[in-house]
């Protein structure tokens, strides 16, 4: 039951990111929002593999993690080379 109502919260705190995605103008709190949903999804798919008792999703969750990492890492480098 709670597993139930933790993804319900996080299903909206992602649709909330998504729309302040794409309402703001601002590319550094563009990167900020993006790197906030991709944390949200990670968790969303790691109360999943609890809710469904599955290793395997774990696996997806850690690859998941780490794509999210590396794309944030690279438009980090991207934005701060054509800032300067």
């Amino acid at each position: 039951m709670i597993l139930k109502i933790t993804m319900g919260l996080l299903l909206v705190a992602i649709v909330i990111f998504v729309f302040r995605l794409v309402l703001i103008r601002n590319i550094h709190d563009k990167l900020l929002s993006l790197n906030l949903l991709t944390i949200k999804v990670v968790l969303l798919l790691a109360v999943y593999a609890a809710y469904e008792e599955s290793t395997f999703i774990l696996d997806i969750v850690l690859a998941s993690s780490l794509v999210g990492f590396i794309a944030t890492a690279i438009l980090i480098v991207y934005i701060g080379r054509n800032d300067a």
